[in-house]
């Protein structure tokens, strides 16, 4: 009965460590919880794991927005790319003409993890 309550925690625990962060989530336990226990516990398979990401480079424009733009570049990179965990923006420009914003440019690097 207690492995069958056990596992589910320990599913969403990874998951909160996986959008959270691992250091953010443990500092906020009590350090002789049980929580902190099965957090630590999870953090130290999760890095046993060997994961390993690459990088890609994505480049989007948009005429109405960057949010705009960053929707783009992540719909367009998620149709060709599997287990993307994350994206950053490295710059972020506008096309002018006329005096007026003609298009907003992100370049973003997308974060996925290799199967």
């Amino acid at each position: 009965m207690l492995d069958e309550i056990i596992e589910p925690k320990q599913i969403i625990i990874k998951r909160l460590i996986k959008y959270v962060g691992s250091t953010s989530l443990v500092d906020n336990l009590a350090p002789d919880s049980v929580l902190s226990y099965m957090v630590r516990q999870a953090i130290q398979e999760d890095t046993m794991s060997g994961r390993v990401a690459r990088v890609t480079e994505v480049i989007a424009g948009s005429p109405n927005s960057f949010d705009e733009a960053i929707k783009l570049a992540f719909e367009r990179a998620n149709k060709t790319l599997r287990n993307i965990t994350g994206m950053k923006i490295v710059d972020m420009s506008v096309m002018c003409e006329a005096g007026e914003i003609q298009e907003y440019r992100i370049r973003v690097e997308v974060i996925f993890v290799l199967e």
